[in-house]
């Protein structure tokens, strides 16, 4: 890795590899990113889903600090959901995001960075429904728009949801239609019939409690 400098695209920087160095960003000095080698690799071959970013900023994934972690449940939301923001860009994947709690805030399908990002910092603070109507049409929408693509679904909440089962069985048919899911668990969470309908149809889960629980998470998956 090499320095991250503030003239440098912000989808360059490696957020987590930057803040398991220091816990505070500061550009020049613990901010890294990676130098790309021109060589042809078995990873380069492969066809990468398109991603779609469920993040929950309820009242209940609030901004205040926790001592222990070294950040809220919300930063650790925003980390993981950036890290992956990241990693689909430089893979030039299309990516969507919802940001959900009593309302919510979409991104469709785009490979514009900052119009995601906008989506995914606006926290919201109320109640907690998760957007099944939403994550249907998105995913409606990307069949028509790119048909044969898989839709790799990342959910981030601390899943203290008000309507646990529609919120499953959604996850149960995007499961069927070979579609990938994953969870960051935030906070550590309590397993509910959302959690258990990722891990018995083929999903992930991954409790989330600090950020070096997101390290290489994202590229892993």
């Amino acid at each position: 890795p090499v320095k991250w400098r503030i003239s440098d695209p912000i989808e360059e920087l490696d957020l987590l590899s930057s803040l398991s160095i220091f816990p505070k960003l500061i550009p020049g000095i613990t901010t890294i990113k990676w130098e790309k080698e021109e060589q042809y690799s078995e990873e380069e071959s492969k066809v990468f889903p398109d991603l779609l970013i469920v993040i929950d900023s309820s009242g209940s994934m609030d901004w205040s600090y926790n001592r222990r972690s070294n950040s809220s449940r919300y930063h650790l939301a925003l980390i993981g959901a950036f890290s992956a923001l990241s990693y689909a860009i430089m893979r030039d994947v299309y990516v969507a995001a919802i940001n959900f709690s009593s309302g919510t805030h979409v991104a469709k399908w785009t490979k514009n960075y900052m119009r995601v990002k906008h989506v995914l910092i606006s926290y919201i603070g109320g109640g907690t429904y998760f957007p099944v109507k939403t994550i249907e049409q998105l995913i409606l929408e990307h069949a028509r728009k790119f048909p044969n693509r898989p839709v790799y679904l990342l959910i981030i909440t601390d899943a203290e949801l008000g309507n646990l089962q529609p919120a499953a069985n959604l996850l149960k048919s995007v499961l069927k239609a070979k579609n990938k899911v994953t969870l960051f668990l935030i906070g550590g969470g309590r397993r509910n019939p959302f959690v258990r309908a990722i891990e018995e149809n083929g999903g992930k889960v991954y409790l989330i409690r600090k950020v070096k629980d997101l390290v290489g998470l994202v590229v892993k998956d």
